[in-house]
């Protein structure tokens, strides 16, 4: 016959319901705090789709700037030998706005890479953390 002490049965319990008040914390602290990374994620998703927006119509804009050049650069040759002074200094002035605008859009460009090459950075850090062993499974018996 096993002898039971009580002493320690009591201690057991003891110390089993002080780990679960623990736990029962931990699992409410976590759940909040999963709550607000939902908040922080949807924040991320819709700036996300901003920042994609912004990329597509930067993209837009470097291509029509692309065809306003080419068409810059063909209307000098088209008067390079029977253009008219009036017609020089208007490609002059052309090629002074056409300048300007290309750097507009190339320090649009520049803080476009800078903030796309550091978001991408993060990605795989963010993805590796979340992704490997972020999930515990277990079976409830």
């Amino acid at each position: 016959m096993r002898q039971v002490d009580d002493v320690l049965l009591h201690r057991d319990n003891r110390q089993g319901r002080y780990e679960h008040a623990r736990w029962v914390e931990d699992v409410a602290r976590w759940e909040a705090e999963h709550a607000q990374a939902a908040a922080w994620l949807l924040g991320v998703q819709e700036s996300w789709d901003r920042t994609e927006a912004a990329m597509r119509a930067h993209g837009r804009l470097v291509r029509a700037h692309e065809l306003r050049l080419l068409r810059h650069e063909k209307a000098i040759s088209d008067s390079w030998f029977d253009g008219s002074d009036a017609e020089h200094e208007r490609l002059a002035t052309e090629h002074e706005r056409l300048l300007a605008r290309h750097k507009e859009i190339e320090e649009v460009h520049e803080r476009l890479r800078e903030h796309h090459e550091a978001i991408m950075a993060e990605i795989p850090e963010l993805l590796k953390i979340s992704l490997e062993g972020a999930m515990v499974q277990e079976t409830l018996a």
